[in-house]
């Protein structure tokens, strides 16, 4: 067990030079999964440019939202709803020990680049936001749920680096009319 922590670290740590060195990168080799069956699904989030699809639950408590991200993307409590003014924070896992569709749903999420669409469908009523802004955060920073309400703002959020849960990606995203 401390082997595979101490491997785990290393990695972490020597992340940038794992591709260049052995020409490994854990953001290329994502389990890739048939995300057909939540085409359908009347509460989706679907990212065209990285063939991402899938449900979206909408927990009350935190408790409930960390108990649901293995088997669905969350809708962060507390925070806006799709298509109001504010703004709606979606989470999931970019990388988990519990295998299936949703562990590594948001592994990705890090090639999106300004003005990438990103399309969520609230009771398949069909709700478009451009990508504005892709950054880092603190594990604690918080400040990103009370964030963005002069307007109608998405924020896709999960653990990064890939494979540990040391701080937060944070990608933005602006409703368009």
């Amino acid at each position: 067990m401390v082997t595979l922590v101490l491997v785990g670290l290393w990695v972490a740590i020597n992340y940038d030079g794992l591709e260049r060195n052995l020409g490994f990168n854990p953001s290329k080799n994502i389990q890739q999964f048939d995300n057909s069956k939540w085409k359908n699904e009347p509460n989706r989030l679907e990212i065209p440019s990285l063939d991402v699809v899938g449900k979206i639950e909408y927990p009350t408590t935190i408790d409930d939202m960390n108990a649901n991200l293995d088997r669905a993307i969350n809708h962060y409590p507390g925070t806006a709803e799709v298509g109001t003014v504010g703004n709606v924070v979606l989470t999931a896992h970019s990388s988990s020990i519990v295998p299936g569709y949703y562990s590594n749903i948001f592994a990705t999420i890090n090639r999106l680049n300004v003005a990438d669409p990103i399309i969520i469908y609230r009771n398949n009523n069909k709700y478009t936001y451009n990508v504005v802004e892709s950054r880092e955060i603190e594990a604690s920073d918080t400040a990103y749920v009370n964030s963005h309400q002069d307007g109608k703002y998405l924020t896709l959020l999960t653990c990064w680096p890939l494979g540990t849960d040391w701080k937060r990606l944070a990608v933005t995203a602006e409703e368009t009319e």
